[in-house]
């Protein structure tokens, strides 16, 4: 099974409050049962806050992740999350997917005091 990876964001990008990338197409996504896929990110926080992030508005990726407002929250880090692309199989089966082949949107929101910025936003999935 390939393996294909998509930069949806190089630029830098201030995160105050919500932000949206896309639509982007993955025409290629093997939408298997189970299946996961990778965001990549770099993020650097200034202040207390909370990022969150998903795709097609469904059930986060990251979920309202707390950053405080220490000094180690300025450092500049990798992140990845994984995540089931279509649905697990306990899930029933019109669940809405994650990611589809067409139209996909990443949402980014951060609440709380301060900024977020993230850059380099590749997305690794399974193609067919």
């Amino acid at each position: 099974m390939p393996a294909q990876i998509l930069t949806l964001q190089d630029e830098q990008l201030t995160i105050g409050s919500d932000k949206h990338i896309g639509p982007f197409d993955l025409g290629d996504l093997n939408t298997e049962t189970g299946l996961k896929a990778i965001l990549l990110f770099r993020v650097q926080v200034d202040g207390a806050m909370k990022l969150t992030m998903q795709f097609n508005d469904h059930f986060p990726v990251v979920s309202a992740h707390p950053f405080g407002p220490g000094p180690d929250s300025m450092s500049e880090r990798s992140w990845h999350e994984n995540f089931v692309v279509t649905r697990t199989a306990e899930q029933p089966p019109n669940a809405p997917p994650n990611l589809k082949k067409h139209g996909n949107m990443l949402h980014i929101s951060a609440t709380g005091s301060g900024r977020v910025l993230i850059s380099d936003i590749d997305l690794i999935y399974h193609a067919t």
